[in-house]
């Protein structure tokens, strides 16, 4: 192992060490008045929309979202969803005491922990989530997030609630929604903003509606008559790995090593990828490293089929069939299980 994955791995654990003990004392400090600027998110704040035109804009999610502490329920992409009442009156707390010293009070993940962890753990604000069911363009399914938050990301501090009761599960889950609900409704309404200082409420509410439509995708179809081992289903998916229809070697690599032409530089040995949290953007190792959506043969199918969102992993679901991309999914287990 490479002395800067060393490195890496100890402020993983260093950041985990040190979100574990805040768990058990909440936050340092309380989120930003609902009303103020400062409850915008940074990407946001970069827009310089001026002070007036983010007053406004704060004041238009304040009134629609309500407040961090009580958020209002009719303002999530899963209103319809059964809500425990006793659970959601906990959501809050829970949140602030499971989640906010990584990502913070309003899901900036601008915090001490944060700072130490890399990769850096996820910036709600912006409303995006990377592993989903859904298709590129589409946000999350409450699934998904459920999925997340259960089982963790592999090889980051971001380590899996399993022991929450189910009740605590779906309330933590449906927090981190409206988190993200409310961060893509401000992220569309500050980009129309940008161009148009007037008609604040208007697109707001227009934003909302966007962003509700998106938050209403079906989740991809796993077909899972195809994800069992057949004869000749790796063989085939070693041959289209390689092949400019499936577009994997790019980033991936010829060797599956993730250092392709596309995400390496190999003359300077850096990366050249980064998503849209500004992280760098670094393909996985397909037959060695732990992958971060999931390692069963349904979680990469999803990942090849739908993406990884904010990142440069497209989903191939447009130009390859159902079985196709079960096909590659047998080569990569095929190879994952020679590696180990």
């Amino acid at each position: 192992m490479k002395q800067s994955d060393l490195i890496g791995l100890f402020f993983v654990g260093l950041g985990s060490a040190a979100g574990l003990a805040h768990t058990f004392t909440g936050p340092a400090s309380p989120p930003p008045d609902i009303r103020s600027v400062s409850a915008l998110s940074p990407t946001t704040r970069d827009l310089e929309l001026g002070e007036d035109l983010e007053q406004q804009l704060a004041d238009e999610l304040a009134s629609l979202f309500g407040p961090w502490g009580s958020p209002s329920l009719t303002q999530t992409p899963f209103s319809s969803v059964d809500k425990e009442d006793e659970a959601w009156e906990e959501a809050a707390s829970l949140y602030a005491r499971k989640c906010a010293h990584c990502h913070g009070n309003t899901g900036t993940a601008n915090t001490t922990t944060a700072a130490l962890l890399s990769p850096k753990p996820r910036d709600l604000s912006l409303g995006i989530m990377k592993f989903t069911s859904t298709p590129i363009g589409q946000s999350a399914q409450l699934s998904d997030i459920e999925r997340v938050i259960r089982e963790g990301v592999p090889s980051t501090a971001m380590s899996g609630f399993s022991a929450l009761s189910k009740e605590d599960l779906r309330a933590v889950s449906l927090y981190t929604a409206w988190l993200l609900f409310r961060g893509d409704t401000e992220q569309r309404a500050a980009k129309v903003l940008k161009t148009r200082a007037n008609g604040v409420p208007e697109i707001v509410a227009r934003a909302k509606e966007d962003a509700q439509k998106s938050w209403s995708a079906e989740p991809l179809q796993i077909p899972e008559n195809l994800l069992a081992p057949q004869e000749g289903s790796a063989a085939r998916g070693e041959q289209l790995i390689q092949s400019p229809k499936a577009g994997c070697v790019g980033c991936h690599g010829n060797d599956l090593s993730g250092k392709g032409l596309a995400s390496w530089n190999h003359a300077d040995s850096e990366w050249l990828l980064r998503d849209v949290w500004g992280n760098t953007s670094r393909p996985r190792d397909l037959r060695h490293e732990p992958l971060s959506g999931g390692e069963s043969a349904a979680d990469i199918y999803r990942r090849i089929a739908v993406g990884i969102k904010g990142t440069s992993m497209p989903g191939v679901s447009a130009q390859l069939s159902a079985q196709e991309i079960a096909d590659l999914v047998q080569y990569i287990l095929q190879e994952r299980r020679i590696a180990r």
